[in-house]
């Protein structure tokens, strides 16, 4: 297909309406962990859930994400993007509608996260899809940042939902509410995104040492961030600091990941190309966010907490823009790599800080996010190396 050709068919009211079905899909995803993380205040009272069941609760709903990413990413090259958001958004909504009505014990809670975090896996893989399918190359940087801004997004409606939804209706009005992106997302996406490759065999898709490298790195720096979202709540509080504040701080960082995210993917479309090295100097300024949260007063940790989401968790659309336009052939199954990356690390590391925090400390957690996020820029630094080795040879 040609550029114009391109440019047709991804501007336009098409391209506007990809961008928003892909993103409202990625935040309402990414909702069921972060508002168990920020709601843990009120919902320890019913569930008496301590700070290692919640980390083992957001290990789960990961570890189903990394599992169902690859597999998910090749049925949704399959069965089309539009049908594959639209999968993803229903299984989250029945997550969400569960918790509220029907979950009384841990157990039930933790089956559930289960069912949440196999819509998660998928959902990137199909949004990444969409966008490419959907969007003109011209503006995927740019669409790319916005629909992954969506997930810091779901973050700040779990900020927002312990004071002004938890505190005057209840914890689980708080879930109800957070089905509402569902008929959108249906209303929304284009019909012709609906096509995909039933009739034929998809080829095996081979990763390369690149992607490998990204998917490792993308765990460690994935996880640190995860903790911000999942921890920082429970954190604040049990410092001393107000319910209220600790909720405002989440909020304050899930807006600077949103900005970041959307400001990133906007300069990518005046690059080159995609710039996996611009992905280690964030996550190396993310790493400097966690070392305040570990080391600082209380009046300097939304700093730490801004800087650390913001910065910190402010690429996962930068990389599945550099992972998608590297693999044109298979762009769903290519970023289900680095998803699975991803979900991994946010199994292992909120689960390890989750354990650091109740059996040592939260400073002692926070010094082992930062550190694992210094590791995933230094991958990365090293991911970028190797490809450029690699297109220099070709």
């Amino acid at each position: 297909m040609t550029m114009a050709g391109d440019h047709r068919e991804g501007s336009g009211w098409r391209g506007r309406r990809t961008i928003l079905g892909s993103s409202l899909a990625t935040a309402l995803s990414a909702v069921p962990p972060f508002l168990i993380g920020s709601l843990m205040p009120a919902m320890r009272r019913d569930l008496a859930i301590d700070t290692g069941g919640l980390g083992i609760l957001i290990a789960l709903y990961f570890a189903a994400g990394a599992l169902a990413a690859v597999p998910g990413g090749r049925l949704v090259e399959r069965l089309g993007a539009r049908r594959g958001l639209i999968l993803t958004g229903a299984v989250t909504s029945l997550s969400l509608l569960l918790i509220a009505t029907a979950v009384q014990t841990w157990t039930h809670l933790a089956l559930v996260m289960g069912l949440a975090g196999v819509a998660n896996g998928m959902v990137h893989p199909a949004g990444n899809l969409a966008l490419v399918r959907g969007v003109t190359s011209a503006r995927r940087g740019a669409a790319f940042g916005i629909k992954q801004a969506a997930a810091p997004l779901a973050t700040m409606f779990a900020g927002l939902a312990l004071p002004v939804l938890a505190l005057t209706l209840g914890w689980k009005a708080a879930f109800l509410v957070a089905m509402l992106p569902l008929p959108f997302i249906v209303l929304v996406l284009p019909a012709d995104l609906a096509g995909g490759c039933m009739a034929r065999r998809l080829p095996p898709l081979r990763p390369d040492r690149t992607l490998v490298l990204v998917a490792v790195g993308g765990a460690l720096g994935f996880g640190a961030a995860t903790t911000v979202g999942a921890f920082v709540v429970d954190s604040v509080v049990s410092a001393g600091g107000r319910p209220a504040i600790a909720g405002a701080t989440l909020t304050a960082a899930s807006a600077a990941c949103i900005a970041v995210r959307i400001l990133i993917g906007t300069h990518t479309d005046r690059m080159q190309q995609p710039s996996i090295r611009l992905v280690a100097g964030l996550l190396g300024m993310g790493a400097g966010g966690l070392i305040v949260l570990a080391v600082s007063p209380e009046m300097v940790w939304p700093v730490g907490a801004v800087v650390g989401m913001g910065a910190g968790w402010g690429w996962p659309g930068l990389l599945y823009h550099a992972v998608a336009e590297a693999n044109p052939q298979s762009p769903a199954a290519a970023t289900a790599v680095a998803t699975t990356g991803n979900a991994m690390g946010a199994v292992l590391v909120p689960l390890a800080f989750g354990l650091v925090a109740s059996r040592v400390s939260f400073p002692a957690a926070w010094t082992m996010s930062a550190i694992a996020m210094l590791l995933a820029a230094l991958l990365m630094i090293l991911a970028d190396r190797t490809r450029s080795r690699t297109a220099g040879s070709d």
